[in-house]
């Protein structure tokens, strides 16, 4: 049985600040799932609300059909069993080697010396680390030390992993290995991952689904891929990204989904309608293993060319959408 975890009516206050309001948020076992926003939009509270390291004050957060708001200390510590976290910078123990680091859970929960032995250099293999259990963790680069800490969480053998930020240190090639390593995690152990990031390239490589938070609410939650193609408004604002249209003529913006990324639509369109555009705007991107792109085209202000072009777009069921110019950005 592998966790879902639902959040119903979750609020939160520092003083008189509101860090999460009102949060209602399904998040689907065996996914992983990121949680965005800027900083200080909550994010981290509501990641840490999980495990139950911050306290909420109303709502209750269901996790594997258990309300994990009214566990005692005992129930709560067999169920932070379940809960792993790894963190931005590793916090492993500078002064032990790294068989300890990874072998530290598994002592305090009693395990004898064999078991440890044999789980340690399992978890050690799995992330890439067999030769290192010997080193202190000063003897290790960030991308070796955040597999440590990887290694750390699973030990237990955890339902769910709560990634805070755990890419933020390090450098694209190592982060890109690290999600790579995480993606593979799930896949084996089939575990649920959630990620709070403020990094795109770490969503639109891993995250099956997103939720975006801003002063604490919930704007919006959808698959990854959906929300960037359909240029959601929040994650736009994150990502920072404005498209600088024409004013004059009729913007058309057309989608292609996975399958038709790759054929000459825009080539053949002009050839078949006989019609002069300009494409003004596009990006092609990579989600998980899928190409998208989104694209924009300027045609003259005629009414019968933007009824063909409507045509021709739907005929072939592709998406798109008329774009105001410039500052009326819809």
């Amino acid at each position: 049985e592998v966790s879902m975890i639902e959040f119903k009516n979750v609020c939160k206050k520092y003083s008189n600040l509101k860090a999460l309001d009102n949060i209602n948020l399904t998040i689907p076992s065996s996914s992983i799932f990121g949680i965005v926003g800027k900083s200080g939009a909550g994010k981290s509270t509501l990641l840490r609300t999980i495990n139950k390291l911050e306290k909420i004050d109303e709502g209750s957060i269901i996790v594997d059909g258990i309300d994990i708001v009214t566990l005692n200390l005992r129930q709560l510590r067999e169920f932070r069993k379940k809960v792993a976290m790894i963190f931005q910078h590793f916090s492993l123990m500078q002064t032990k080697t790294i068989y300890k680091n990874i072998a530290l859970p598994l002592e305090c929960s009693g395990y004898k010396k064999s078991e440890i032995k044999t789980k340690v250099e399992e978890l050690a293999s799995l992330v890439g680390i067999s030769d290192k259990l010997n080193e202190k963790p000063r003897n290790l680069s960030g991308g070796q030390c955040q597999r440590v800490a990887i290694a750390r969480a699973l030990t237990l053998n955890p339902k769910i992993l709560l990634c805070d930020e755990a890419t933020s240190a390090l450098d694209p090639k190592t982060t890109h290995d690290i999600l790579k390593l995480l993606k593979q995690i799930k896949e084996k152990y089939d575990i649920t991952i959630i990620m709070v990031t403020h990094q795109m390239e770490v969503i639109k490589e891993v995250c099956d689904e997103i939720a975006i938070l801003n002063d604490g609410i919930l704007l919006e939650v959808g698959k990854t891929d959906e929300l960037f193609i359909s240029n959601n408004a929040s994650l736009k604002e994150l990502t920072n990204e404005e498209e600088i249209l024409p004013k004059s003529g009729i913007n058309i913006k057309i989608y292609f989904p996975k399958e038709s990324s790759n054929n000459a639509l825009i080539t053949k369109m002009a050839r078949d309608l006989n019609i002069d555009f300009s494409i003004v705007w596009g990006k092609l991107e990579r989600f998980k293993e899928n190409t998208l792109g989104s694209l924009i085209i300027n045609i003259d202000d005629s009414e019968l060319k933007k009824q063909q072009v409507i045509e021709y777009l739907q005929n072939r069921s592709i998406l798109f959408d008329m774009i105001k110019g410039d500052d009326e950005n819809a």
